[in-house]
């Protein structure tokens, strides 16, 4: 019996561990989506021709010039892109942060349960040592 309670104590302790790995992965992501929505407005109230920085990665820019701020190519899903006015591609963006929000509070309830759960086992298996 001792030795179930621990078992499924430790199987308790994994999952909050991956559910606070998952929430913080979400988290990183909403980030980067409210990120990608401030771009995408600051974009499209520039003017063609201003100078900007496009990023290629690892701190490393390349020098453009804005050349049209009404069509933004968006990424849609498995490596398909389309045309989107900057309007169209916020409401993709604020869709997605509003998905990712929800699952942010899921994963965030289940891991309060869990923890719950791992507290009501510990008083378990504290009683059961005393016996």
């Amino acid at each position: 019996m001792r030795q179930e309670k621990i078992l499924e104590y430790k199987l308790l302790f994994q999952q909050l561990q991956q559910l606070q790995q998952n929430i913080h992965a979400v988290g990183q992501h909403l980030e980067d989506l409210k990120k990608i929505q401030e771009n995408i407005e600051t974009i499209s109230s520039t003017s063609s021709g201003t100078e900007t920085l496009v990023p290629l990665g690892s701190g490393i820019f390349l020098k453009a010039q804005v050349k049209d701020t009404t069509r933004l190519i968006m990424n849609v899903g498995a490596s398909i892109c389309v045309e989107k006015t900057p309007l169209e591609a916020v409401e993709a963006v604020s869709k997605q942060l509003i998905e990712m929000e929800r699952l942010f509070g899921q994963l965030e309830e289940e891991a309060e349960r869990t923890a719950e759960q791992i507290q009501y086992f510990k008083k378990e298996m504290g009683s059961l040592e005393r016996e």
